[in-house]
């Protein structure tokens, strides 16, 4: 047992107050990031560990405070967003692309 990403070792610049977890079809582990530098997104590593940059760009499309990650289909995402009270839609590539579910509370 140990770390697996980010390779290398702790680095709460890249993964700070993690939450959901996903591989994609290649893959790649992506991880939804709730807190410091690269708050509001979702890290994306290769099969190696190695950060490769984001998957969903911090705070893209309003997404405020992400708690899961789940791959829909092989062509959309959902990100859950607790403080943007949100099911965010993005295409495969990260882009955002509408709110899957409507906001309930404001």
């Amino acid at each position: 047992m140990g770390i697996f990403a980010p390779a290398g070792g702790v680095d709460n610049s890249i993964l700070d107050n993690v939450r959901g977890v996903a591989l994609d079809s290649s893959g790649n582990l992506l991880v939804t990031v709730g807190g410091g530098a690269n708050d509001d997104s979702v890290a994306q590593f290769d099969t190696s560990g190695n950060y490769t940059g984001n998957f969903v760009a911090n705070a893209s499309g309003g997404l405020d405070s992400p708690f899961d990650i789940y791959l829909r289909t092989n062509s959309q995402a959902l990100v859950g967003g607790i403080t943007s009270d949100a099911l965010h839609s993005y295409d495969i590539s990260g882009n955002y692309l509408s709110d899957f579910s409507p906001k309930y509370f404001s």
